[in-house]
């Protein structure tokens, strides 16, 4: 009885793995014949030669989708076969381009710059997952190390692991947005008009290409992950500086990459709301790269342990500067003007000469937040507070010891010399 129960319960394994090979056979079958027919239609209604050279990727793409399937699909595409397939379309794509006066060499450069758009494509979107993964990391260690910091725990190496992770996140993503204007630089060339004088049907060829790289959706992406990095607390004072600039790069290509796509769609078609959605995308990310480099400059001067009170403009920055310079230089009245010098090393060392003067200040005034009379100021108070907390120097000293000896040799050698009487002249004896 075990053993008739046994030999049924393998003859119904054998026949369902049958039954499932046939279905699968029969699926990939019928899903190149759909596709081989979608791409002759295409052949048939390719009026531009971006619409042909469009087949001819989708070709490419059908002969590797289905490259390893070629012993079956020449038996079920029998007498064509497989290769047969895939040559009668390439024919069929070539007696259209001629119908169509389309010129070899013509079709050669869109087809070249259509797989340059693929290869950026891929780019992206492997960037796209990479960021994510990226993004995810940084938050969570971003919350863990919160949490240490909180505890007065602090550990170097998940410092070190977040700040490296932040670098790779934030090359990612600048790379990432200068793919995404490649990529769309690339759909366009393949035009030689401008967009206001391209037809209709090429405006729906290039629209369809738009949205079948996923152009809109990968701009708004780098955008939220932007935002995203920059509303971190983990950020240091350069990494928001870098991002800073790098808002600023992104919104003067969208400037132009913008009016261009929207000279593509009419007023309150999906396209033309897209680009809308992107442009106020674009106001929000302003707005908080503004916040951040109040935010990371508020930071920076509390990391070093500098008590200066809270600033969110230039007049602001200036006059609490300020304030924070004539505290420091208060001990040198009460006779501690060691420590009043060391305070001032410490901050020109660690802040002055590794973030403000290099990075921050330049920032602030190419971004308009403070004027080049007020980075002069700033400057100059920077100098008072060295000159008011810097003792004198040795060779001072040494300078004027010397200029007052000299000065009292000579008046000593000018009062002690004798007086040497005049010879007279005589005549003649």
């Amino acid at each position: 009885m075990k053993r008739t129960t046994s030999l049924i319960v393998l003859a119904i394994i054998v026949v369902s793995s049958l039954v499932a090979q046939v279905r699968s056979d029969y699926e990939v079958t019928q899903s190149f014949k759909k596709k081989y027919n979608e791409i002759q239609k295409s052949i048939e209604a390719s009026l531009t030669v971006q619409e042909c050279v469009e087949v001819s990727a989708r070709i490419d793409d059908l002969e590797k989708e289905f490259a390893n399937d070629v012993k079956l699909l020449d038996k079920a595409l029998y007498p064509d076969g497989y290769k047969g397939k895939i040559a009668t379309a390439r024919l069929q794509l070539k007696l259209s381009q001629e119908k169509l006066g389309i010129i070899q060499t013509q079709f050669a450069r869109i087809l070249e710059m259509e797989t340059q758009a693929k290869m950026l494509t891929e780019q992206v979107d492997m960037l796209a997952d990479e960021n994510t993964a990226l993004l995810n990391q940084v938050q969570r260690l971003g919350e863990a190390f919160r949490g240490t910091a909180a505890e007065m725990r602090a550990d170097r190496r998940m410092i070190d692991s977040l700040s490296g992770l932040i670098g790779k996140l934030r090359k990612n993503l600048k790379e990432r947005d200068a793919l995404i204007f490649a990529l769309v630089d690339s759909l366009f060339m393949q035009y030689d008009k401008n967009v206001a004088s391209t037809k209709d049907v090429e405006k729906q060829s290039l629209t369809g290409k738009l949205e079948r790289k996923n152009v809109f959706t990968n701009v708004r992406k780098s955008i939220e992950d932007n935002l995203a990095l920059l509303q971190s607390t983990s950020l240091t004072s350069k990494d928001i500086a870098e991002m800073v600039k790098e808002q600023r790069k992104f919104q003067g290509q969208w400037k132009a990459t913008g009016s261009r796509l929207s000279g593509l769609y009419e007023p309150g078609k999906k396209g033309a709301n897209q680009v809308a959605q992107i442009d106020a995308l674009l106001v929000d990310w302003g707005k908080e790269a503004d916040s951040a480099i109040w935010r990371g400059l508020n930071l920076a001067f509390r990391d070093k342990g500098f008590g200066i009170e809270i600033f969110g403009t230039g007049d602001e920055l200036v006059a609490n500067f300020k304030k924070l310079a004539e505290e420091e230089i208060k001990p040198v009245a009460q006779g501690r003007g060691d420590e009043a010098n060391k305070r001032y090393q410490a901050f020109y060392d660690s802040l002055w000469t590794m973030e403000l003067e290099p990075s921050w200040l330049p920032l602030l005034v190419e971004s308009g937040k403070i004027s080049d009379d007020q980075k002069k100021e700033f400057e100059a108070q920077v100098a008072d507070w060295g000159n008011a907390v810097r003792p004198p120097r040795l060779w001072m000293f040494l300078v004027i010891a010397i200029v007052v000896l000299v000065s009292a040799y000579a008046l000593y050698r000018k009062t002690k010399s004798p007086n040497v009487p005049k010879m007279q002249k005589t005549g003649p004896l």
